[in-house]
C-alpha cells in the first residue's frame, strides 16, 4: 500500500512539472522553459560563447547550435559588477565570468498569435544584475491582455566590458565590448523572437540608469540604427 501510494505520488510530481514545461525551438536548438502565473518564461538563453579564457576581452561570438532540449527554467550567475558597500541592506547574485545570457518573457497568446510587441530592457543601476522577479514582469508586461514580451539581457561590466589599454592606438583587447555584447543580444533577438510570439519590426530598446547611457550610445551607432526594427 504504501509502495502504491509512493509510486502514485511520484506520477503525479512528474506528470504536475511536464504540464509546466514549454519547448521552443530556436534557431540555435531547443529550449525548454516553464509557465509563471498566465506567462511562460525562459531564463538563461545563452546568446553567444562563454567569454572566458582566450576569450576574455574579446567581442562576443556566435553560440554553436545544440540538438537536445536546453533547460532555461532558471537565471544563470550574473555578470561580475563592482560591489559597493551599502547602508542598506541587499542581496548579492552569484556571479560569473561566463554570463552572456538573456531572459524571454512571453505567453501563449503570443506564442499562439506571433505577433505581439516585444521590450528589451538594458538593466542599469550600478551596472548591476538582471535577476528580476518572474512574477512581476509577468503581471505587469502579460497579464489582462497586455502581450508584450520582455527580454532582459546580460552583458559583460566594470573591465571586462569596457576596458580600453590604448586610448589613442591599437590594442589587442577590443574596445566597447558590453556594446559588443548588447549589440549580439540585439541580433539574437531579431533572428528568434519570432520563435516565442514577438514580432521582430516592433522592438523596442530601453535603458535604465548606466543602461540608458548604454541604449543611447547604441542609437548613435551605424551598427545598430541600419536596421529599421529597432526603436531606441
Amino acid at each position: 500500500m504504501l509502495l502504491s501510494s509512493i509510486s502514485t505520488l511520484i506520477l503525479l510530481c512528474v506528470i504536475f512539472a511536464t504540464s509546466q514545461a514549454r519547448e521552443i525551438t530556436t534557431d540555435n536548438g531547443p529550449v525548454e522553459g516553464k509557465e509563471v502565473g498566465g506567462g511562460v518564461v525562459f531564463l538563461g538563453i545563452p546568446y553567444a560563447e562563454p567569454p572566458i579564457e582566450a576569450m576574455r576581452f574579446r567581442p562576443p561570438q556566435k553560440k554553436r547550435n545544440w540538438e537536445e532540449p536546453l533547460l532555461v527554467q532558471d537565471y544563470q550567475k550574473a555578470c561580475i559588477y563592482a560591489t559597493v558597500l551599502e547602508s542598506t541592506e541587499m542581496t548579492m547574485d552569484e556571479m560569473s565570468e561566463n554570463c552572456l545570457y538573456l531572459n524571454v518573457f512571453t505567453n501563449e497568446a503570443c506564442i499562439e498569435t506571433q505577433n505581439c510587441k516585444v521590450l528589451v530592457y538594458i538593466h542599469g543601476g550600478y551596472h548591476g544584475t538582471t535577476h528580476f522577479k518572474e512574477e512581476v514582469l509577468v503581471q505587469n508586461f502579460l497579464d489582462d491582455g497586455r502581450n508584450i514580451i520582455v527580454v532582459t539581457v546580460a552583458y559583460r561590466l566594470g573591465i571586462l566590458g569596457n576596458i580600453n589599454l590604448v586610448p589613442e592606438g591599437d590594442s589587442s583587447a577590443a574596445r566597447n565590448i558590453a556594446l559588443l555584447d548588447i549589440i549580439e543580444a540585439l541580433n539574437w533577438v531579431e533572428k528568434n523572437i519570432f520563435y516565442f510570439g514577438g514580432n521582430p519590426l516592433e522592438t523596442t530598446v530601453l535603458g535604465h540608469d548606466t543602461g540608458a547611457q548604454n541604449v543611447y550610445h547604441l542609437s548613435l551607432s551605424p551598427t545598430t540604427t541600419t536596421s529599421s526594427n529597432k526603436q531606441f
